[in-house]
């Protein structure tokens, strides 16, 4: 894990979207972000949060607005997030970047 980019997020977002047209929660494994708090893909507005428990991500979805995305970035495990959390997110997984 890393910390990736705008552009790897961006790139992993489309990549996932071409294989589930609808994603609207992507989860990516990261060590830390530092880039910005959105971003758009496909004419989809997609927050970007950074989570590093469990509990963060369930927040974050909580907050999930209907027309928008979100990208969770995370150090959290499949194992860690749980099954309620997992079946949210696109493939029903997470994510690496691709390197």
């Amino acid at each position: 894990m890393s910390s990736p980019s705008l552009a790897q997020v961006r790139e992993q977002v489309v990549a996932i979207r071409q294989r589930v047209r609808d994603a609207r929660v992507i989860g990516i494994r990261a060590d830390d972000w530092l880039g910005p708090e959105g971003v758009e893909v496909e004419r989809v507005p997609f927050r970007i949060v950074f989570c590093q428990s469990p509990l963060h991500v369930r927040e974050e979805l909580l907050d999930l607005k209907d027309n928008a995305g979100l990208i969770v970035l995370t150090t959290a495990t499949e194992d860690d997030l749980g099954a309620d959390v997992m079946v949210r997110l696109a493939k029903r997984q997470l994510f690496d970047i691709d390197t």
